[in-house]
């Protein structure tokens, strides 16, 4: 049997998905609420997902301002994804934007090969995948510092890299 994957969401008008497994590799793409939720009902109904993150969502003073349809259609897609997930006897988890991005940067994500011909709303989901990956073991987190930052942050001396 196929290793399982797991799948990041970026929920929203747009809606980011990336998936990772050590047999497949990384995949991205996006498209409509409706397009990412058929294709996780349809793949968790084949046994091929084992854990799903999705970003959360927290309606700000901000947010109202901005848009509610946009925040109803992130709110509502999550809702169903958890659904899907509960029914499948699948782990879901939530992470914040801020957790994603402030450990998958830009430089990380490149580093794992993750960012170059991937769509904005799919990075978005990748950045959330790759903190999973790395909290998770799958990904060693030596393996996407930057060149850069290497030696900065005691990779390889048991300290931490940026992730809880």
């Amino acid at each position: 049997m196929n290793e399982p994957l797991l799948v990041a969401i970026d929920p929203g008008g747009t809606t980011g998905l990336a998936m990772y497994s050590r047999e497949s590799g990384f995949r991205a793409t996006q498209g409509t609420p409706y397009e990412i939720i058929e294709w996780v009902g349809a793949n968790i109904g084949i046994g091929a997902v084992g854990l799903i993150i999705c970003e959360s969502f927290t309606i700000g003073q901000g947010t109202l301002k901005k848009s509610r349809e946009g925040s109803n259609t992130a709110i509502e897609t999550i809702g169903v994804i958890r659904w899907l997930a509960h029914c499948a006897g699948i782990q879901f988890r939530l992470q914040s934007p801020a957790e994603a991005k402030g450990f998958s940067t830009n430089d990380k994500l490149r580093a794992a090969g993750w960012y170059d011909g991937v769509p904005e709303h799919a990075r978005d989901a990748a950045r959330h995948l790759l903190l999973a990956c790395v909290r998770d073991g799958l990904i060693p987190a030596e393996s996407v510092i930057p060149a850069n930052e290497r030696g900065m942050m005691g990779v390889g001396k048991g300290e931490s890299v940026g992730v809880g």
